[in-house]
């Protein structure tokens, strides 16, 4: 089960479905391009700040 997931299937006529690639002196921009991968699973990770790890670092 996926909560809160999408997945985006190509519509030509959608300002959704353009990807625009900055450039100079002119931008690309492509559209109609399909999904090419598939979400499985996701993990929410915590990792503490440089600072913090310091910090636990110097407790004993």
């Amino acid at each position: 089960m996926t909560a809160g997931v999408s997945l985006h299937h190509g519509d030509k006529d959608s300002d959704a479905d353009t990807f625009t690639v900055p450039a100079d002196p002119i931008r690309q921009r492509y559209h109609g391009i399909e999904t090419f991968n598939t979400l499985y699973g996701g993990e929410y990770l915590f990792i503490p700040s440089l600072s913090a790890l310091k910090w636990i670092s110097e407790l004993s």
